[in-house]
């Protein structure tokens, strides 16, 4: 079954206790009804999940995304066969790095951050400028083996937390 408003309002709402600075843009998301929200099809904006995932040393594991041509945490659009933000979120680290689900321990039931930013025109897949609403999940890696998607990134590695150039992510993820 895919991912149901009720399951995202949930999460929200759940983050938004946890992260009471937030409480802003989280009203934004749980008051305005984006049309088709959970898909890709909403130009207005829509619902992407990405996983923010630490190994043993506390490298992140990074991919240097073929369009923004930059190193971000792996993650995308949500799918229909995708049942949770959170397993949205392991599907796609594990399309784009190869990593594997299992050897994944999540730090927290809730995301560690709901990031609302502006994606460019892209003309090569026929879409124009519009919002992504990523929800982020926090793991640790027990396993560090890649094998990164050709189709999906240009690269995975395991990288010093420096080379995100996110201050707020890398502020909530400081200790662990």
């Amino acid at each position: 079954m895919p991912i149901s408003h009720a399951h995202l309002r949930s999460v929200l709402t759940s983050y938004r206790e946890r992260w009471p600075a937030d409480r802003s843009l989280i009203d934004e998301l749980l008051i305005h009804e984006y049309p088709r929200c959970l898909t890709r099809q909403a130009m207005s904006g829509h619902f992407t999940a990405s996983a923010i995932i630490l190994d043993g040393r506390g490298r992140l594991l990074l991919v240097h995304h073929r369009f923004h041509k930059r190193w971000l945490q792996p993650g995308g659009h949500l799918e229909a066969t995708d049942e949770s933000l959170v397993g949205a979120a392991l599907r796609e680290a594990n399309e784009e790095t190869g990593v594997d689900p299992m050897g994944l321990e999540i730090l927290d039931r809730d995301p560690i951050l709901v990031d609302a930013h502006s994606i460019p025109e892209n003309p090569d897949k026929g879409e124009g400028p519009h919002r992504h609403f990523d929800v982020q999940y926090l793991f640790r890696a027990s396993r560090t083996e890649l094998d990164p998607s050709a189709d999906e990134v240009h690269a995975a590695e395991w990288r010093p937390r420096t080379d995100l150039d996110r201050p707020r992510l890398l502020e909530r993820i400081a200790g662990r």
